[in-house]
């Protein structure tokens, strides 16, 4: 190398250079914020239950934890060898330290965040991420960008492959029910999620998206348009919805569905107070109403009650019913 002109080391270095950032996996995730991974994740930590799912789809060896440990129901669909082995009861805080040292024992080299992406996530991650020196990335949870976040996370997990696979299973699955119900005479959807049936999911609630997407009508509006919180029910009424449905989790054995229509009384107090003739609870051990079913949401049983549709599925939607593409 002694007689190597100057010119030439350095462009030996240059290709260098150009060889460590061509292995390198660099990211920019939906925060803006540009990240570089030395190589494909091995050891994942989902930050929140949305980006433990997505995972479990993609790359469920590489998780290093569960947040939460899945009810007996859930762990059914879980296979023997996926099964949660570790389960991690507290996530680090953005301005507190103490879970720091119990969350590096599992050692992680990625932090991934999946859902909602605003100034707090985005401080809160920077924080995290300052103090434990993991790579920490957001990703935008919308139900229209599941695709193209499986595109974007795959590479980062070493599933490339298969996430070219899910994105395009989940790109056909939202095509396939892409304002499915926009055409029914009974669109109008009052959508709540508390014990009282009083506190709505308005539009602009992540938990309302998936009812816009079916092309239902939210007749709750926007939250920054409500006049008052919680809502009476002659508000209910001068909405006028055409079907429930009630989020509140109450076990089917109980022989009601939420507390929003709990028994006889309740039932015959919601039905005297508008024309909606029936409700909903989403729970996967409850049938899919007769007109959702004729749509092609699937389902084994009608929802008795009247005229006007309701719909009853699993926790993934009309989803869960379209995995074959």
């Amino acid at each position: 190398m002694a007689g190597l002109p100057v010119w030439s080391l350095l462009c030996l270095c240059l290709i260098g250079n150009i060889a460590i950032a061509a292995d390198a996996l660099i990211s920019r995730d939906d925060a803006g914020r540009t990240r570089e991974l030395s190589a494909p994740a091995r050891r994942i930590a989902a930050a929140g239950g949305p980006a433990e799912v997505l995972l479990y789809t993609l790359a469920p060896t590489r998780l290093v934890g569960w947040n939460r440990e899945p009810s007996p129901a859930a762990r059914r669909f879980i296979p023997e060898a996926l099964q949660p082995r570790v389960i991690i009861r507290k996530l680090p805080e953005g301005r507190d330290p103490s879970r720091d040292a119990e969350f590096l024992a599992l050692a992680p080299d990625l932090i991934l965040d999946y859902g909602t992406v605003d100034p707090d996530y985005i401080e809160r991650a920077d924080a995290i991420e300052a103090r434990l020196h993991v790579p920490y990335l957001l990703f935008d949870g919308a139900l229209g960008r599941i695709p193209d976040a499986y595109r974007r996370i795959g590479p980062l997990v070493g599933e490339e492959a298969r996430s070219t696979q899910l994105a395009a299973l989940a790109q056909h699955i939202l095509e396939k029910y892409r304002n499915l119900l926009a055409r029914s005479p009974s669109r109008r959807a009052y959508v709540t999620d508390s014990a009282d049936g009083l506190s709505p999911i308005f539009t602009d609630m992540p938990a309302a998206e998936i009812f816009a997407w079916l092309g239902l009508e939210n007749v709750a509006g926007r939250l920054d348009d409500a006049k008052t919180l919680p809502i009476t029910f002659a508000q209910v009424r001068q909405w006028q919805p055409d079907v429930i449905f009630a989020l509140n989790p109450v076990p089917a054995r109980a022989g009601r569905i939420g507390h929003v229509v709990a028994g006889p009384e309740g039932r015959a107090r919601w039905q005297g107070l508008f024309r909606a003739r029936s409700a909903a609870r989403l729970d996967r051990t409850t049938p899919v109403g007769e007109s959702a079913a004729r749509a092609g949401l699937g389902g084994d049983g009608a929802l008795a009650g009247g005229p006007a549709p309701g719909i009853r599925t699993g926790p993934a939607g009309a989803f869960r019913h379209a995995a074959a593409p």
